[in-house]
C-alpha cells in the first residue's frame, strides 16, 4: 500500500516537473531585439499626418500604422535611432505606407519590422553596442514619413526601450 502511494506521488511529481518547464522555460532559436515604448509620451508627442491615425512601436520591434482608409499618399521615408543625443543608426527605406504587410487581417493597420534595422545597428548577438542593464533605456526613434500629394515631410519622435533576448533557453519565473 505505502509503495503504491509513494509510486503515485512520485508520477504526478514528475507530471508536475515537465508541466512547469513546459509553461515556464522557452527556447529561442535566434536572438532578437524588443522594445518597450514609453507610451504615455509617445501619444501625446504625436503630430497629426493626413489618413494616418496613429504610429506605435510594438513589443515585437515593429512600426505599427493604423490608416483612416487605405488610400495611401503617405511614404515611410527612412527611421533613426538615437541614445543619449548620438545617431546610431539610419535607414533609408523609401515605401509607400500603403504596400507594407498588414497587422492582422485588417487592411488600414499596416506594419514595418525593425529587426533588420536593430540587428544592423547592435549587430546579430548584441556585440556592437552591448545592451545591459544601464543602457537599454531612452532610445530615440525618428520617423520620417512624406506625404506625397502635398509634398511636405513629417518627423515622429518615439521613446522606447530596447532589450535584446538572447538565442537559447530562457525561464519564466511567474509572480505569485
Amino acid at each position: 500500500m505505502q509503495k503504491n502511494f509513494l509510486k503515485i506521488l512520485l508520477v504526478i511529481l514528475v507530471i508536475l516537473i515537465i508541466l512547469f518547464f513546459k509553461a515556464c522555460v522557452t527556447y529561442r532559436t535566434k536572438g532578437n531585439y524588443t522594445i518597450n515604448s514609453h507610451e504615455k509620451y509617445n501619444i501625446e508627442k504625436f503630430t497629426k499626418i493626413p489618413n494616418l491615425k496613429s504610429v506605435d512601436i510594438l513589443y515585437s520591434g515593429k512600426i505599427n500604422f493604423i490608416l483612416y482608409d487605405n488610400t495611401c499618399n503617405l511614404v515611410l521615408r527612412k527611421i533613426e535611432i538615437y541614445y543619449k543625443n548620438k545617431l546610431l543608426g539610419r535607414t533609408n527605406i523609401n515605401i509607400n505606407i500603403c504596400k507594407l504587410e498588414n497587422l492582422n487581417e485588417s487592411e488600414t493597420s499596416k506594419f514595418y519590422s525593425l529587426q533588420n534595422f536593430l540587428l544592423e545597428v547592435f549587430g546579430k548577438e548584441n556585440e556592437k553596442i552591448e545592451l545591459d542593464h544601464t543602457n537599454t533605456g531612452e532610445y530615440y526613434f525618428y520617423i520620417y514619413i512624406k506625404d506625397t500629394n502635398k509634398n511636405k515631410e513629417y518627423k515622429i519622435e518615439k521613446i522606447g526601450s530596447i532589450f535584446f533576448e538572447k538565442k537559447g533557453f530562457d525561464i519564466f519565473v511567474p509572480n505569485i
